[in-house]
């Protein structure tokens, strides 16, 4: 899901407090979507959703910031339902992400909350998978989510009809527009009518690329925030653990399985995210960990993407306690449990270790550890 039940006890900071005499059901939203949220445990909206949700409504375009867990997702896919007109057979809404594991999570959180909503489907289009599939896929579709390499494929093949899209949606935005994927971003929004909405929304703006990304929107459009915006959730406590220079990578490596070992049976934790900045690095971890005792799957970008999406399952359906990933799931990635993420290797990227440590802490809950 791309939020959590703010009904419960649990203790969350204070720096995504929400307005508990504010519900969902009181911001003139179709009683289809607030059904559809109720259902899913969506009762009350976060800072960013109370915010952001009024002003989408109106039709303008928004450029949306606020920390990893807290409800981004939830803000889009709100108002891409809020839109939807049953009458029209074809895709009305594009959301164009950077990776596949977001694209499918997208598409499983606006189809539960389109539950009870007439002649609407989402459908994900990611690389990886049968094209063929694709095509069958966008019969009856009318919200597309999508990475930019298989959405301009589909496009420019003629079989994405664009004709009907009325909202345009960014996310992750900032990774959008930085190395190979922005070409193809440029060509599916020039494929985009010119009278739509647009959402550009991310935690972060990394070296001012939210002023790269005002050329896809309007002139007049709003900056959405929380207040006291800064871009780690409170909650979230940062350790550095220093060990001795190794003489090669293979000592080095076993110095960090033995210093993980150790994190391991002292902390109490329910899942734990294990960044690496390589899938060899990835892979070996898992195996080493899982000789010693810690059963640890392993998701990286060479693996088929069957493969992948379901370690994401594993993750958020907790069959899988420890998860050794590169940065394919650094962004955007959902899964309540995870309560500990380690850092086996410093990305050279400060924003990537934003995103990264971001995977848990999510929807302000407290950590357990």
């Amino acid at each position: 899901m791309a939020g959590h039940n703010l009904q419960d006890e649990r203790v969350r900071t204070e720096d995504v407090e929400f307005d508990r005499s504010l519900r969902f059901e009181q911001m003139f939203l179709s009683e289809a979507v607030v059904r559809g949220l109720s259902r899913n445990n969506f009762v009350m909206p976060s800072p960013i959703q109370a915010r952001a949700i009024p002003l989408g409504k109106l039709g303008l375009d928004l450029l949306v910031q606020a920390k990893s867990g807290t409800g981004k997702t939830l803000v889009f896919s709100v108002l891409i339902l809020e839109g939807h007109n049953p009458d029209v057979p074809f895709p009305q809404s594009l959301v164009v992400v950077p990776t596949r594991e977001i694209a499918v999570q997208i598409e499983q959180v606006l189809n539960r909350i389109a539950y009870s909503m007439a002649n609407f489907r989402a459908k994900s289009f990611i690389g990886g998978l049968d094209i063929v599939q694709d095509r069958k896929n966008l019969q009856n579709c009318t919200a597309v989510v999508g990475t930019p390499g298989r959405i301009w494929h589909l496009i420019k093949s003629g079989v994405l009809n664009m004709s009907h899209i009325k909202m345009l949606v960014l996310d992750e935005a900032d990774s959008l527009i930085a190395g190979t994927l922005q070409s193809d971003v440029d060509q599916i929004i020039k494929a985009v009518p010119k009278k739509r909405q647009t959402l550009v929304c991310s935690a972060t703006f990394y070296k001012n690329r939210d002023r790269e990304l005002l050329k896809y929107m309007k002139e007049q459009f709003i900056g959405v925030t929380p207040k006291k915006e800064v871009p780690v959730l409170h909650g979230i406590r940062q350790f550095v653990r220093e060990l001795p220079e190794a003489k090669d990578n293979i000592k080095e490596m076993m110095a960090k399985i033995h210093e993980l070992d150790s994190i391991f049976k002292k902390l109490p934790f329910s899942q734990c995210l294990l960044f690496t900045n390589s899938q060899t690095k990835a892979e070996s971890y898992s195996s080493q960990l899982t000789r010693i005792g810690w059963p640890t799957e392993v998701i990286r970008g060479g693996q088929e993407q069957r493969v992948r999406l379901k370690t994401v399952e594993n993750l958020k359906q907790f069959r899988c306690r420890i998860l050794s990933a590169t940065d394919v799931i650094a962004r955007g990635i959902d899964a309540e449990n995870v309560n500990l993420v380690i850092n086996v290797d410093v990305p050279v990227d400060n924003m990537v270790y934003l995103h990264r440590i971001g995977r848990g802490g999510r929807s302000a809950l407290s950590p357990s550890q």
